[in-house]
């Protein structure tokens, strides 16, 4: 309601001045380059050279960026009408998250309290069912993750060890190294040979650790 709100009532133009006057205050460090919709070009910054430059295609963008701008920012980048045009994704999100805390999002709303037996009975009631459920469904591993289709004709299983071989190339691991993880409610990736194993957990301890 808050965006379609945004949406109707502020112009196109006026958004991206509301939304360049937003960028001036909060780029600190480095320099962003913004080519607006109707291709002028704007710098923000105190860098001479841009970490990133981006050029937005449709002129809706700054209003949908205002109205929720983690949600704008991802979605027009994924539909094209924010076009990284120098630098890295990662020079430019890096970017975008020493400016996030500048902008408000409807999307993030306050957090309700979530006091230590609440989250242990909310965790309880999604996790602790009956291992026979889960081996319904899993590969033998009870791999809780999704799988890597490479090929798109794999078994289950076999796109389960797939994924592990792709994450643990990522992570450059080898062998009989060690790796944690928190908050995972069946064997997760490194049930594996890469890896060796703790578990912090409620009933899916026993499962674990057999």
């Amino acid at each position: 309601m808050i965006k379609e709100a945004l949406r109707s009532i502020l112009p196109d133009r006026t958004a991206f001045h509301l939304l360049a006057t937003a960028l001036g205050r909060a780029v600190q460090h480095g320099s962003l380059v913004v080519v607006d919709p109707w291709g002028q070009r704007h710098v923000f910054g105190p860098d001479e050279t841009p970490t990133a430059s981006i050029r937005l295609t449709d002129p809706r963008i700054p209003g949908r960026v205002l109205a929720d701008p983690m949600l704008g920012v991802g979605e027009a980048y994924m539909d094209g009408t924010l076009v990284l045009e120098q630098g890295s994704l990662r020079d430019f999100l890096m970017m975008g998250a020493s400016i996030a805390s500048d902008f408000a999002s409807p999307s993030q709303k306050p957090q309700r309290p979530n006091p230590v037996e609440r989250a242990r009975a909310n965790v309880a009631h999604h996790y602790d069912l009956s291992e026979e459920l889960y081996r319904l469904f899993l590969d033998p591993d009870l791999q809780y993750s999704c799988a890597y289709f490479q090929d798109g004709d794999e078994s289950l299983e076999l796109a389960q060890a797939k994924k592990k071989r792709h994450i643990a190339a990522k992570l450059r691991l080898e062998t009989g190294r060690s790796a944690s993880t928190l908050s995972s409610g069946l064997p997760p990736f490194w049930a594996s040979p890469y890896t060796t194993r703790r578990w912090i957990r409620s009933r899916r301890c026993s499962g674990a650790r057999s």
